[in-house]
């Protein structure tokens, strides 16, 4: 088995980050609210304010990044006013993608433990994140992990008549 490293990428490494963004949205557009199309339109100074804002999280195995995690230090504003947990007190999960290649290798429960390492730094005390209702198989893979549907489904504000699954679940400790 290939050894995964999981690293936090910082805003110089942002080519690192576009690429592996953009290679999620184009393997896998219904999965995300944003579009390969605007992204890919992005400058290099709009990649590195992303990096500095949300902690960008890459699984690499032989210097190749082969997955990405972002997270928010607070949930979105749509989710805040049904928001089970405390927002201020928890990280939300995007954009999460495996590359096809290593699907089963159990990378986002890895993302997730590391977020559950670096939490306390950070003062999160429960992680959150959305799924699209219709991508059932990422929801059983959130919810092996411990994440839990709380609340009802949400429009979703980047794709109009499509609904996300918000899910919760405590920072392991």
């Amino acid at each position: 088995m290939n050894e995964i490293e999981i690293s936090v990428l910082d805003p110089e490494a942002w080519v690192r980050a576009r690429a592996v963004r953009l290679a999620a949205l184009t393997e896998d557009p219904d999965a995300y609210g944003a579009r390969v199309e605007g992204e890919a339109k992005l400058s290099a100074d709009q990649w590195r304010n992303r990096l500095g804002s949300d902690l960008w999280v890459v699984a690499s195995v032989r210097g190749l990044d082969v997955a990405i995690m972002t997270v928010a230090p607070t949930v979105p504003a749509l989710v805040e006013p049904s928001c089970p947990v405390d927002p201020l007190t928890c990280a939300w999960a995007y954009g999460c993608w495996v590359a096809p290649e290593m699907r089963g290798q159990r990378i986002p429960t890895r993302f997730v433990d590391f977020l559950d390492r670096v939490a306390p730094e950070h003062g999160w005390i429960n992680l959150g994140l959305g799924v699209f209702v219709e991508n059932r198989k990422a929801k059983r893979v959130y919810e092996r992990i411990g994440f839990a549907a709380l609340t009802e489904p949400l429009e979703s504000s980047s794709r109009p008549g499509t609904f996300f699954q918000p899910m919760f679940r405590p920072v392991a400790g």
